[in-house]
């Protein structure tokens, strides 16, 4: 079991803020069906990869770099 896996509902922008180990995520975004909410997160996560090579790692054993 992870213990780094959380969920928190925001009711006033109806989003589901979710807290996953990097490789979850990366897997995540990977099987979602193409679309432009895809590509936005994955923009986003590659933004927040900047601070993180561990996070860079993960996007990029699971997408080509770009």
């Amino acid at each position: 079991m992870y213990d780094k896996i959380s969920c928190f509902a925001d009711c006033g922008s109806e989003c589901l803020i979710m807290r996953v180990p990097y490789d979850i995520a990366a897997t995540m975004m990977k099987n979602m069906p193409e679309s432009d909410a895809k590509n936005q997160l994955i923009e986003r996560a590659r933004v927040a990869s900047r601070r993180s090579k561990i996070l860079k790692s993960a996007l990029d054993e699971i997408f080509e770099k770009k």
